[in-house]
């Protein structure tokens, strides 16, 4: 009878964890900081920006606007590419995760 319900919590827990980490979602600073790092590499067009950070288009074009409209990327025609304030910022970020994040 122990082992029956040790069982069953421990399958019970795991089924939690599960959907617990499912439910997980980057944060905004993460997203920024994907955007800005796949256009440290190329210029891209919001598509393929959109694509590779998987966004949906709603979220991909927000968070677009929002970096635009705050001088850390900067749109040619329908490419985009990162300003160096967004350099600055991408840098600062990669620093934060190599030395307060990653263990």
């Amino acid at each position: 009878m122990i082992k029956y319900t040790i069982k069953k919590s421990k399958i019970i827990y795991i089924i939690d964890f599960l959907y617990i980490f499912m439910r997980l979602r980057r944060c905004w600073i993460e997203i920024v900081k994907e955007i800005l790092e796949l256009l440290t590499k190329k210029d891209m067009s919001k598509t393929e920006i959109i694509k590779r950070s998987n966004l949906n288009f709603n979220k991909g074009l927000e968070v677009l606007n929002y970096l635009e409209n705050n001088g850390l990327i900067i749109r040619f025609n329908d490419k985009y590419s990162i300003t160096e304030k967004g350099l600055k910022l991408v840098n600062l970020l990669l620093h934060i995760d190599e030395e307060y994040l990653i263990s």
